[in-house]
């Protein structure tokens, strides 16, 4: 699993000249509170961004591009009180306030807003360079980071009662969870490196869960 550490991101960012951007993001993300599109959501987005950036050679421009909008892609989310296309809006305006206050070059612009763009779910469109294909593998891989019980099985739960309209329990949420590793196509090679090692043994460690809160009678 990946470590997490807000010094690791900024040691991820420092090179990139991004340092600015994050410290705006932490003071002004209306959602960064929220039980799963968080700053901690955020924070291992970039770090996972920053690993298959890496890993795949990707070129510092894109990968500078690729980071920002790793940083911004869930930017003001509605923690399912809105359509995703309503949280991409809101996530490319918050990113398009930043660029203005600070002067960034267009190109930048440009780039991190298709990074934001490209990770709408559900997924509509096909990645169409190495840099959204890493985006939309490290937006699915939040379980390899360590408090992803919280996050996923408490957290993304909650925000799915909201957006469902309807109480999901924790049997059901695993069975979803579940549903959606088994369904996760990657795109890059970093990332089937990444799920050959560990995607089996933590849908393993999911059942186990399920089956403790369930047992089945012999």
């Amino acid at each position: 699993m990946i470590a997490f550490s807000e010094n690791e991101v900024r040691e991820a960012l420092l090179p990139h000249g991004l340092l600015d951007a994050h410290a705006y993001f932490m003071a002004n993300n209306p959602s960064a509170h929220l039980p799963y599109h968080n700053l901690y959501h955020a924070n291992t987005v970039i770090l996972h961004c920053h690993d298959g950036a890496m890993e795949m050679g990707l070129g510092r421009k894109e990968t500078r591009s690729l980071l920002l909008g790793a940083m911004f892609h869930d930017f003001a989310h509605s923690g399912g009180n809105r359509t995703d296309d309503e949280n991409i809006a809101a996530a490319v305006s918050g990113l398009e306030s930043w660029c203005r206050k600070s002067g960034a070059p267009p190109g930048l612009l440009e780039g991190a807003r298709r990074i934001v763009r490209i990770t709408r779910f559900p997924h509509l469109d096909r990645p169409a360079s190495l840099a959204e294909e890493i985006i939309r593998d490290a937006d699915l891989m939040q379980i390899y980071a360590p408090e992803w019980q919280k996050q996923i099985l408490g957290g993304l739960r909650r925000e799915l009662c909201i957006s469902e309209g309807r109480e999901i329990g924790i049997i059901e949420m695993i069975a979803l969870q579940l549903k959606f590793m088994e369904g996760v196509n990657w795109y890059t090679s970093w990332a089937k490196r990444k799920a050959e090692a560990k995607w089996e043994s933590l849908i393993g460690e999911i059942r186990l869960i399920g089956e403790s809160l369930c047992p089945v009678s012999g």
